[in-house]
């Protein structure tokens, strides 16, 4: 007879409900992302989210007498991930998605998942099973029938774009699969606030090589948009998902990411008038199917 602890599984129920909460956050972040980039330049907007984010989570360490101090053999670790994980992953996925059309985009995203599974299995970690590929291909297929695969374009006029997005997709997946060997060693909360900073320093270079705007134009929704992205979609659910990565595998981590067109299919419905279709129900259902089949142990 196999035996039930209780404690165990509330703790793993609560670390999905963490990661649930922080495609909710992601996924409402397209939307003020959106409002943010329309009335300032891409790159000027995430270098200063990260920097923001960094200062005002260092900001909060010392007010709470927390040390600032990273060990010195943390930070060449600390310097890949920002340099790989935050700002070439930002560049490469802006500088695609200028590129390539928001189909593409959406469909090419799908694969972050993908990679923290294929970048595991090339270090060796974590589990292999047929059970799991089965969930992660399921979920995989269910946001292909979302993101209406049938659009998708590989014309010669978007083949770079695309291969960009798809290096932001490859070096997010990596992130996601390094950063559970940091953060066991780094408390989630420091090591979040020294990546932020340092990623959004390194993507400055790429913005004033560009000539952007370094001042934004104001509107109504501007500002609540932007402190959303900063405090709510980068503060809040960077450092949440720091703190599963290191209790749950990253192949978990990164399989729930599917969530995310589900959550933005979900906002669009209720709150920009868009009509659920059968098309719809038969994604979340193939997303939410795939989910439980991997979680489950």
């Amino acid at each position: 007879m196999v035996s039930f602890d209780g404690d165990v599984y509330n703790l793993r129920m609560q670390n999905y409900a963490l990661l649930i909460l922080v495609q909710v956050l992601f996924g409402l972040n397209f939307v003020a992302s959106k409002i943010v980039v329309s009335n300032w330049s891409a790159f000027g907007f995430a270098s200063w989210r990260f920097i923001i984010s960094g200062l005002f989570l260092l900001i909060y360490l010392k007010l709470r007498g927390s040390s600032l101090k990273l060990e010195r053999v943390h930070w060449r670790p600390l310097f890949m991930l920002s340099l790989i994980g935050l700002s070439f992953s930002q560049s490469c996925f802006l500088w695609g998605l200028k590129n390539t059309t928001a189909t593409n985009t959406a469909l090419i995203s799908s694969t972050i998942p993908v990679f923290v599974f294929i970048i595991n299995r090339l270090r060796n970690i974590g589990t292999w099973s047929k059970g799991k590929v089965f969930g992660l291909s399921l979920s995989f297929f269910g946001v292909l029938i979302l993101r209406n695969v049938e659009d998708f374009s590989l014309s010669n006029q978007s083949f770079v774009g695309d291969l960009f997005v798809l290096m932001a997709c490859a070096s997010l997946g990596w992130l996601i699969s390094m950063s559970k060997d940091f953060y066991s060693k780094v408390p989630a909360l420091l090591g979040s606030a020294h990546m932020f900073w340092l990623g959004g320093c390194l993507l400055i270079p790429a913005w004033l090589f560009l000539s952007e705007p370094l001042i934004p134009g104001f509107t109504g929704q501007f500002l609540p948009a932007l402190l959303y992205s900063i405090f709510g979609a980068t503060c809040l659910t960077y450092l949440l998902n720091n703190i599963v990565l290191t209790k749950v595998d990253s192949d978990v981590v990164g399989l729930f990411i599917f969530l995310q067109p589900v959550v933005a299919t979900t906002v669009a419905v209720f709150f920009l008038g868009e009509i659920f279709t059968l098309r719809m129900a038969m994604s979340f259902f193939l997303i939410a199917s795939g989910v439980i089949i991997v979680v489950r142990k």
